[in-house]
C-alpha cells in the first residue's frame, strides 16, 4: 500500500498544473509517508549506492559514482529500502 502511495506521489510530481496546489498535495503526501515511518531517498550529488539506487543511465568507476539526476525518488523505512530511487550517475572525479 505504501509503495502505491509513493507511486502516486511520483505521478503528481510529473503532472503539469497549478504549482501551489501541486506543492500542497505533494507536501501532504510526504507528511503522510513521514508520519507512517517512511523517508524518501535520492538526491543529486549523493554517493551512488546500488542498494538504494537503480542506475538507469551512467556508470560507476571502481564502484564509485555520484547521482547526477533523479528520475524517481526512493523510499526507506527505518533504514530498510522499500523502493530504490531511479537515477542517472557519473563517475566520481578525482580532485588531483
Amino acid at each position: 500500500m505504501i509503495a502505491s502511495v509513493h507511486h502516486v506521489l511520483d505521478r503528481i510530481r510529473h503532472l503539469d498544473f497549478d504549482p501551489e496546489i501541486k506543492q500542497a498535495i505533494e507536501d501532504d503526501v510526504v507528511q503522510l509517508l513521514t508520519e507512517a515511518g517512511y523517508e524518501e531517498t535520492g538526491q543529486v550529488d549523493e554517493a551512488y549506492d546500488p542498494v538504494r539506487h537503480d542506475a538507469i543511465d551512467g556508470r560507476a568507476v571502481d564502484g564509485q559514482a555520484l547521482v547526477t539526476k533523479v528520475h524517481t525518488r526512493g523510499l526507506t523505512s527505518y533504514g530498510d529500502v522499500v523502493v530504490r530511487a531511479k537515477v542517472e550517475i557519473s563517475p566520481v572525479r578525482s580532485s588531483s
